[in-house]
């Protein structure tokens, strides 16, 4: 088996969807959040059929909920980064 790492985001898209119209009218005006999110694979390949440097396209559909707790996850995350790279 491969066990890659995700080394770095590359690109992220998104998109607010809305549903307008369905057969289940408790799904109506439903507002979510699509994401695809652009991966880099890191170097931490198991086996000689993994190699470093693929890349990886996800996506993600949230709820605005979700959407705005990911979106803290990462704004923390991004914190922590910035506050290493300024100890190196």
């Amino acid at each position: 088996p491969c066990l890659m790492d995700y080394s770095q985001i590359i690109d992220v898209d998104w998109r607010l969807s809305v549903t307008a119209a369905g057969s289940d009218p408790s799904e109506v005006g439903r507002t979510s959040v699509v994401l695809s999110i652009l991966l880099q694979k890191g170097g931490n390949a198991s086996s000689s059929t993994c190699s470093s440097g693929e890349r990886e396209r996800v996506f993600l559909e949230l709820s605005l909920t979700e959407f705005y707790d990911f979106l803290h996850q990462m704004e923390k995350a991004k914190g922590l980064l910035d506050m290493q790279g300024a100890l190196d």
